[in-house]
């Protein structure tokens, strides 16, 4: 019986590990492809790369932040990854627009708000 109990200790433990692994792979990689969209978007706005050398991709994106919230249920991580796509979709809205600069820097400020928040969630190792 201690045995049994034991092992489906590791199992858990072993998951659990594999969670965190899986939740700060997804969380770099929000944060890689947010970063690279607001570049995007100042390219759009003041020439530079052609788009796709940037390698933006709208699926990884929402595969991303999907596994994100199947994975926690820190509160705080998800209203980050929401408010993050709301002042993305802001900004690309505001190209070519005399606000661009302003939701540009709201995207800026959300997307440190969720690298603080992934770095909280981590930290504490919140997954399910």
């Amino acid at each position: 019986m201690i045995a049994a109990l034991a092992q489906l200790w590791v199992r858990r433990s072993q998951t659990r590990e594999r969670w965190l692994s899986d939740l700060l792979t997804h969380c770099a990689e929000i944060y890689a492809l947010e970063s690279a969209f607001r570049g995007l978007a100042y390219d759009t706005v003041y020439g530079g790369p052609q788009p796709t050398e940037r390698g933006w991709s709208v699926e990884r994106r929402r595969t991303a932040e999907a596994t994100i919230f199947l994975l926690t249920n820190d509160q705080a991580l998800v209203r980050s990854v929401q408010a993050l796509a709301e002042t993305g979709r802001a900004m690309h809205h505001a190209i070519g627009t005399e606000t661009f600069e302003k939701q540009a820097n709201a995207h800026q400020q959300a997307l440190q708000e969720f690298a603080a928040a992934a770095r909280s969630a981590l930290r504490r190792r919140q997954v399910l």
